[in-house]
């Protein structure tokens, strides 16, 4: 190899406070090795051989990938059987098998094993170690500052089963990027933990408007492919399964993962025990007061005896105070300890923070089960917490056997208590027909009274209906200034379908410039749709200045989250040196990609480059 002056991140990271350094730094010298790696998986080679030692950070601020001496064709393309290459903690179980299948998602592992010792000082146990017993401490236990949605990526990153993991490099670059920005949360706010990002290849949206065509051009001999488009994404149908619960109001992300809702108040109807004199009992106020105005110290101070003395309010107020962290260490088990004796004094507060630390496994051991047990709990109480999570539960089936008329059921239960996200569950459970007869109607009422109450995705989903005139007359202005309510929370899906009706003049004045500005929202934040038009108004100078280049960048980051449209008008791109090097094995590639999809015209191009070549 080159001599390149510089240092590994191994040696790197020993240098460092704790041998570790912040998520976002790792973040920041991860992301071009996860690029580079792509570029590999391209090619159908694989590294095999992740870890600290081969990431190389030189002296001018560049990032190197070393050491390809173990790397390989990928099973099933030119070999049958890989060689076992094992770097304790950082390969994953299927290469200490000579026929164990390796992908990309071998790689996955070795990277996202890098990322875990970057950020914790520590190399997670080996994988053959975790197939019975995975005891592989999550970061934030440790405690390392990480959101909920990064560190479910990088658990997801870090399954030992491959299916479990994220299949390629970018799957795994678009969950970072999604979660990159949310706060930082816990289990104190009762309600469903934030999931790790799915980044999904296919849209939630209906079909765009518009016509892409392709126009065979003869030059010289050879087939040449144009392109025109007009392509715009038309405003979407609502999603096909309810979205999970997450708690405290964050910045959204990918609007095929959990949407952020804002966390439901805390009841203080709580009665005081016989037990505890009148007086303590207003003690117990002023020490949530305390609590909500910041002063940890001084509600410690008044809860932490009151707690010990059995009532179950300052108990649960302790809880919160130990889950979170606030004028304590963090301690999830003292924090789950509390949240229990709160719990089986029927407080409902304690009951749902109970079920949310076994959902989650924090404090306590993962047992969904024990989650719908505690959520039951609450819920047959007239929680509206409990009903709506327990409501989740019976739509996923986690802990409990799925069964969809009983999510509806708890989801109606929660929605006329006024919770804005039963009141949006049940409106997709309506417009679906899941465990209830599809009624649009009912979905517009549901909808539109999540709506009324900030929520964004009941905004967006109104507004659709409103566009479609599904459940209610059709009428675009109305439909326009759902959007907008929801754009102006920063909801992607909200900015694309804003974006929409300004392009063309549904309901709005037509403006190219303003759908681009939405667009481009949408697009900074991962939203497949907001890349893909972007990319179209750049290629058609339309509201921005024309530029190929531009376009293309758009279009590629579409198409490597699988939309298929994008992938089409990336293959374009590369027949025709449009915005990228002339290149037919770069357009095969994604006209492939497209027409595995079902995308007509990429098949024909497809069919045409073949018969060009016979």
């Amino acid at each position: 190899m080159d001599y390149v002056a510089g240092i590994t991140l191994r040696h790197y990271l020993e240098q460092q406070p704790g041998g570790r350094i912040s998520v976002a730094d790792a973040l920041k010298l991860l992301m071009p090795v996860m690029d580079a790696l792509r570029a590999v998986h391209k090619e159908g080679l694989l590294h095999r051989d992740l870890a600290p030692d081969n990431i190389y950070l030189t002296r001018d601020g560049r990032i190197k990938l070393l050491d390809f001496g173990a790397a390989r064709f990928a099973a099933g393309e030119h070999s049958k059987s890989l060689s076992v290459v094992i770097k304790p903690g950082y390969a994953p179980e299927e290469q200490y098998r000579t026929k164990g299948k390796q992908g990309p998602w071998t790689d996955v592992y070795g990277l996202a094993a890098t990322f875990y010792r970057a950020i914790t000082g520590q190399v997670p146990a080996e994988s053959l170690d975790r197939l019975d017993n995975d005891d592989l401490v999550p970061p934030s236990r440790l405690g390392i500052a990480i959101t909920p949605v990064q560190e479910a990526t990088l658990l997801q990153a870090l399954a030992v089963k491959a299916g479990q993991r994220y299949q390629g490099m970018a799957e795994l670059q678009q969950a970072w990027r999604a979660g990159a920005s949310q706060a930082l949360q816990s289990p104190g706010d009762q309600a469903e933990p934030a999931k790790a990002p799915v980044v999904v290849t296919q849209p939630t949206t209906s079909p765009r408007k518009g016509h892409t065509g392709l126009i065979l051009v003869s030059a010289g001999g050879l087939a040449l492919l144009a392109v025109v488009v007009f392509g715009l994404w038309q405003p979407g149908k609502p999603p096909t399964a309810p979205t999970a619960w997450v708690p405290t109001p964050q910045p959204p992300i990918s609007t095929t993962s959990p949407q952020p809702i804002p966390t439901a108040p805390i009841s203080t109807a709580q009665p005081p025990r016989p037990s505890i004199p009148e007086k303590k009992a207003e003690t117990v106020a002023e020490g949530e007061r305390a609590f909500d105005q910041g002063d940890y110290e001084r509600a410690r101070a008044i809860l932490t005896p009151l707690a010990e003395a059995g009532n179950a309010k300052a108990q649960f107020i302790s809880g919160k105070m130990f889950a979170e962290g606030r004028g304590i260490a963090k301690d999830e088990t003292k924090g789950a300890n509390w949240f229990r004796k709160a719990a089986e004094q029927g407080h409902a507060g304690g009951l749902v923070a109970l079920g949310v630390m076994y959902a989650t496994g924090q404090g306590v051991a993962q047992d969904a089960a024990e989650a719908v047990r505690w959520y039951r709990q609450a819920a047959e109480q007239g929680d509206a917490r409990g009903q709506f999570n327990l409501g989740v539960r019976y739509a996923t089936g986690q802990g409990v056997t799925q069964d969809e008329a009983e999510a509806v059921r708890w989801y109606r239960l929660a929605a006329k208590q006024g919770h804005a996200d039963g009141q949006f569950n049940l409106g997709v459970m309506y417009d679906n027909g899941q465990g209830i007869t599809q009624d649009a109607a009912e979905a517009v009422r549901w909808y539109r009274q999540a709506a009324e109450q900030g929520h964004a995705d009941g905004q967006v989903n109104l507004g659709v209906m409103y566009d479609n005139g599904q459940g209610v007359g059709q009428n675009a202005a109305e439909a326009v200034s759902w959007f907008r309510k929801a754009a102006d929370q920063g909801n992607a899906r909200g900015q694309v379908n804003l974006g929409v009706m300004s392009a063309t003049g549904q309901g709005v004045t037509q403006d190219a410039a303003e759908a681009v500005r939405w667009y481009r929202q949408a697009a900074e934040q991962g939203h497949v749709g907001g890349q893909y038009n972007l990319g179209v108004m750049y290629a058609t100078g339309q509201g921005v200045t024309q530029d190929e280049a531009e376009a293309m960048r758009w279009y590629r980051q579409a198409a490597e989250q699988g939309l298929a449209d994008g992938q089409y008008n990336l293959g374009l791109a590369y027949a025709n040196g449009q915005g990228v090097a002339k290149s037919p094995a770069e357009a095969m590639q994604w006209f492939r990609k497209a027409a595995e999809q079902g995308h007509p015209d990429a098949q024909a191009a497809l069919k045409a480059l073949d018969t060009q070549r016979q």
